[in-house]
Order: structure tokens, then sequence, then C-alpha cells
């Protein structure tokens, strides 16, 4: 499926790119609830765009950072 596609490319660059491993790295470590649709591909598409759109301004590792810290901040209120 497309959306799985995004996601794998969307941990490469993290990894590769950033040194940040999608699936253990602190700073990707967000405490949420599950709640329905928090994992959908409603909730996930913005996300997606928004690390490809700082991809793609070229942010620093830092900058990747602080934004997945306020998605983790939005996933964490939902």
């Amino acid at each position: 499926p497309p959306l799985a596609k995004d996601i794998l490319s969307v941990q490469k660059k993290l990894w590769s790119d950033y040194d940040i491993d999608p699936f253990v790295s602190v700073e990707i470590l967000v405490w949420a609830r599950n709640t329905k649709g928090q994992h959908g591909a409603k909730a996930m598409k913005p996300v997606i765009n928004r690390l490809n759109d700082a991809f793609d301004a070229g942010k620093s590792r830092d900058e990747i950072i602080g934004i997945l810290r306020e998605l983790g901040e939005e996933a964490a209120g939902k």
C-alpha cells in the first residue's frame, strides 16, 4: 500500500540521514493513549507530510527532533 511505502521511506530517512532509529530512539518515543484512529491513515498522512517537508527544506537533526517532539505532544493530547 502507498501509505506503508511512505512510512518506510520516512523511517529510512530518519535513520540514514539523521541517525534517529525509528524503532528505539528516545527522540521518537512518545506516550500517547491508543485511541481509535491514532495510527490510521488519516492520522499518519499529516505526520509523513510534515516530516517530508522538513527533509525537503534541509532541516537539521535538532530541528527534526523538535518536530518529532511537537508531533508526539499532539498525539499525546488526542
